[in-house]
């Protein structure tokens, strides 16, 4: 309710007499009661709380002298009942006297309370909401620049009023253009979410998305009303899935599809830009093995291994991917190809290193394959073909290095796919055939047995040795059906050579890893031996350590144990260049392991010598013969006997064989007049 007064009250504990010296004028009621209480205090009847009186009379009584306003509450007694009032007072003045006239208003509490309390709830409600959504309401005042913030924003952002100078100040200024309207002449808030990085006071990073509106006055912009929110969680969570979607999840390089886009796109801008770049792709070598032998945790380490090498070998210069399994690639950004080239030798290096995993060391390695854009592509699809081709030649030349495209390269793989045709059509027409090598006691000189090699009497190109035709074995198909041709021809020359009651000895036939995933391998051989009528003693099975150490070494260890039980005996191939060890040589069932012609090519060396010496200490303690391979000098025929090797074979002793000389090498062994003559006819290339 309001009231004019021309006078003050006096200082009284009840209200001013309202007779001549002033009557208080009604100007607007909401309470009949209150109306009631307001002519009850012009006509000094209202009686006011016994508590209340001195100090409403002191209040009044300052406000008077010193010509102000004033606010008092205090307790009036209405319809029996005391209820609160607040009085609200200022003096007007007429322009001659100041202070002639007071005009105030007197206000039931108990309903302004009310909505206090109402609006004070509901703040705290929009407070706690805004709190566990992370969010703060702001409003920017244009005129003064100042941005006031709800209550809630002390905790989010550190602040909750200040010039919005200070706030811009904390902006990460890489988004600072994003949020520089805010402090322009005339802002305009752009349309939608802003995102951007802003520090909080405390040293934080914050991910904040705002959105905001602007209010007019008098048609000028007066103030910028707008709400902010932390979306730090939700962006890193869309950084997640956004790298997820386009890396792989084990080496933390880009993956397939994501590469496949980079490189088309790479591809597209150097075509416009004349520019040119080098694709790298590379394989691990020997992975599989690796997974086999240690198993597929240390198969998944050596990858990311292999992946944080190639990024810390590229640096800046590349960018690097896995495509899948054992498969890496990298975009090479120099454009000279020596530079590339000397890069990838960098790349291959840094993967030739051992990878330690637990209390092992793995060797592993990979090959490359190198093509430059544009020479060797002129789209993305192009280029990788071409690279492929050129990882291609690099495996099948040795691995562990690099091969840049060349032109020929296209024509080898195409020779190579006629020649796979070809040597389907010769399984068939039985130009696969063994070839034997002898292999004798390196004491004695006497004969001790043969070795069965393949060999492919090609009608148009002779004879050719796995040199050649070598890269079909690893179809395990073509691995299957060239063991059974083998053994099939080997059996028929054994009851050949038993008709002439030769002395051949053992006869060793390789038997692939892929021959091993038939469970029943065992029961077949022997089946065949039976059909032939063949001792098992007759017969040597040779297998390298990859077979022995492989996914599937309880099959090969049951295979193996058939094998030997029944009187066959079981030969370690190229001991000491794969992953066999001593628990390997306990576990399976071995009578022999043979030295790696590797070792035995730097006999006079002292590293290979060391291995040599240690293979046979080892060997002996286990109670194995020992058979070195490719001796091919009678200096390294004599050193190997000096160190106690038994056994040996190599193009000095007698080349790989047909079986119609086999005969004549058996008799010239017996024959001491016959040494001289040379051992045998055949292929000049080396024995696989």
């Amino acid at each position: 309710m309001a009231f004019r007064s021309s006078a003050m009250f006096p200082e009284s504990q009840s209200p001013p007499d309202t007779g001549a010296s002033g009557v208080s004028t009604i100007v607007a009621s909401r309470s009949r009661k209150l109306c009631t209480v307001i002519q009850s205090i012009e006509a000094s009847t209202v009686e006011l709380h016994a508590d209340d009186g001195q100090h409403v009379a002191e209040v009044r009584g300052d406000a008077s002298r010193a010509q102000t306003a004033y606010a008092v509450s205090y307790r009036l007694l209405v319809d029996g009942g005391w209820r609160w009032v607040e009085e609200l007072v200022f003096s007007v003045s007429d322009g001659q006297n100041a202070g002639n006239d007071w005009v105030g208003t007197v206000s039931d509490i108990r309903v302004s309370d009310k909505f206090r309390k109402s609006s004070e709830a509901h703040e705290v409600r929009l407070n706690a909401a805004l709190t566990v959504g992370r969010m703060v309401v702001w409003d920017l005042d244009l005129a003064s620049g100042i941005v006031t913030r709800s209550a809630n924003a002390k905790d989010l952002l550190g602040t909750c009023k200040e010039p919005i100078e200070a706030f811009l100040g904390r902006v990460h200024p890489e988004d600072l253009d994003r949020v520089r309207w805010e402090n322009a002449p005339n802002p305009v808030p752009p349309k939608g979410d802003v995102r951007f990085r802003y520090f909080h006071p405390d040293g934080s990073l914050l991910w904040l998305e705002t959105s905001a509106t602007t209010i007019q006055t008098d048609d000028q912009p007066g103030h910028v009303i707008g709400i902010t929110s932390d979306v730090t969680r939700r962006h890193l969570a869309e950084e997640r899935l956004i790298h997820a979607a386009s890396h792989d999840d084990l080496t933390g390089l880009m993956s397939r599809k994501a590469w496949t886009a980079e490189l088309v796109h790479r591809a597209d801008a150097c075509t416009s830009g004349h520019q040119r770049f080098h694709l790298l792709l590379l394989d691990v070598d020997r992975f599989k093995l690796i997974n086999d032998t240690f198993g597929h945790d240390a198969g998944d380490h050596v990858l990311r291994e292999i992946g944080s090498r190639m990024r810390a070998a590229l640096s800046r210069d590349g960018t690097a991917a896995r495509l899948g399994g054992d498969e890496f690639a990298a975009v090479l950004l120099m454009e000279n190809t020596q530079d590339a080239l000397q890069l990838a030798e960098n790349v291959i290096g840094a993967l030739r290193k051992p990878i330690r995993y637990g209390d092992v060391e793995i060797s592993s390695g990979a090959s490359a394959g190198l093509a430059c854009f544009p020479d060797h592509g002129l789209t993305a699809h192009d280029l990788s073909k071409n690279a492929d081709l050129a990882l291609y030649t690099a495996k099948q030349n040795g691995r562990q290095q690099v091969r840049q495209f060349e032109n020929g390269m296209r024509q080898s793989l195409d020779a190579l796919t006629a020649l796979d045709a070809e040597f389907r059509k010769a399984l068939e027409a039985h130009q696969i055939v063994p070839y034997y090598q002898p292999k004798i006691d390196l004491t004695t000189g006497a004969l001790i047995g043969f070795e069965a090699l393949a060999r492919w009497q090609h009608p148009t190109r002779g004879l050719l040795t796995p040199a050649v035709f070598g890269a079909l074995f690893e179809d395990g198909g073509n691995a299957r059906r060239i063991g059974q041709v083998i053994r099939r021809a080997v059996f028929q020359d054994i009851v050949a050579w038993q008709s002439r009651d030769l002395a051949f000895g053992r006869i060793a036939i390789n038997f692939a890893a892929d021959e091993f995933r038939s469970h029943d391998l065992a029961r077949a051989v022997l089946a065949e031996l039976d059909q032939s009528n063949l001792s098992t003693s007759c017969l040597g099975i040779e297998v390298t350590e990859g077979v022995m150490v492989g996914r599937d070494a309880e099959v090969v260890e049951r295979v193996l144990n058939d094998f030997h039980a029944s009187g066959i005996q079981i030969s370690l191939d190229d001991f000491g260049t794969g992953y066999a060890s001593l628990i390997h040589l306990k576990q399976f069932p071995v009578d022999e392991i043979k030295i790696d012609k590797s070792f035995v090519a730097e006999i006079d060396k002292p590293p290979s010598r060391a291995i040599i010496r240690a293979i046979l200490v080892m060997a002996q303690s286990l109670g194995l013969t020992t058979v070195a391979e490719g001796i091919e000098t009678a200096a390294q025929r004599d050193a190997l006997r000096q160190m106690g090797c038994t056994q040996g074979q190599g193009y000095f002793i007698g080349k790989p064989m047909s079986r119609d000389r086999v005969p004549w090498f058996i008799e010239k062994q017996r024959n001491p007049i016959l040494q001289n003559t040379p051992s045998a006819i055949g292929s000049s290339a080396r024995p696989r």
